[in-house]
């Protein structure tokens, strides 16, 4: 599974800029508008904090987005780290968050900042943690600024996202770690250290809550081809399994 990644405003700044401490330094010495401090603050903290971050897999996020906003309070939400990334993945299931693709949420013991600006879109949204308020008196008074339409439903997609998997048990946190490392013999935490030098700070939330392997039958389909995808055409889609790297995991009776 692909996921997206967050392109910091350092990365987007010309090859010369200076160190990342001084461009943000320099940078916020010089905003006057308070959202765009807000977002460069969130993102220096995140990128020094060693950007950790969350790999949000497809299979889990039509039931996070049920969550009840108001069934949820504020001083739960909570995380090993913050600021920290949500990751959205490469699948027709995160579109509800379009265009957003990443964005940095950092708890703080006031509230909560939720932060994108990395090129596809620019957001703040600042939210105020009273504690014994839930979540959705949190939301609705939360303060918004962004450049993209319609943003509401987003914000509250978002914020369902924060508040679902913030509830989440530990169970359902797995601890990136470098492939070249998967299957040696060493302590988790010398494979987590070792993955985080390597810049992979990061946590893939729900990865075992995924569809069973399975066999697709030959089948004709319609796939839109030619320039912007406008033009149908019918083809014969091959048999497959799918999710055959899962296949290995499936128990069968037969282990050893």
């Amino acid at each position: 599974m692909e996921f997206y990644d967050y392109k910091t405003l350092y990365s987007m700044a010309p090859k010369e800029c200076r160190s990342p401490d001084k461009f943000y330094q320099s940078m916020y010495n010089k905003e006057t508008d308070a959202p765009n401090k807000a977002t460069l603050a969130v993102e220096y903290k995140w990128f020094r904090s060693g950007k950790p971050y969350y790999n949000i897999w497809p299979g889990i996020i039509g039931e996070l987005l049920k969550l009840e906003l108001e069934d949820v309070l504020c001083q739960y939400i909570q995380f090993p780290v913050t600021p920290i990334l949500f990751k959205l993945p490469k699948d027709p299931r995160s579109e509800l968050f379009k265009p957003v693709d990443t964005f940095i949420v950092f708890r703080h013991d006031f509230g909560l900042c939720l932060v994108c600006s990395d090129g596809t879109c620019t957001l703040t949204s600042n939210m105020k943690l009273t504690p014994g308020s839930t979540v959705l008196d949190m939301y609705n008074h939360s303060e918004s600024i962004s450049d993209i339409k319609d943003q509401n439903d987003l914000f509250k997609n978002m914020t369902r996202l924060v508040a679902a998997v913030s509830l989440f048990s530990q169970d359902l946190f797995e601890p990136e770690i470098l492939k070249a490392d998967a299957l040696r013999n060493i302590p988790l935490s010398d494979k987590l250290r070792r993955a985080k030098q390597r810049g992979k700070y990061g946590w893939n939330v729900g990865r075992q809550v995924q569809v069973d392997p399975h066999t697709r039958r030959p089948h004709l389909c319609r796939v839109w081809t030619g320039p912007g995808r406008k033009i149908p055409k019918i083809i014969t889609r091959a048999g497959s399994i799918i999710h055959k790297e899962a296949v290995v995991t499936v128990p069968s009776g037969h282990e050893l």
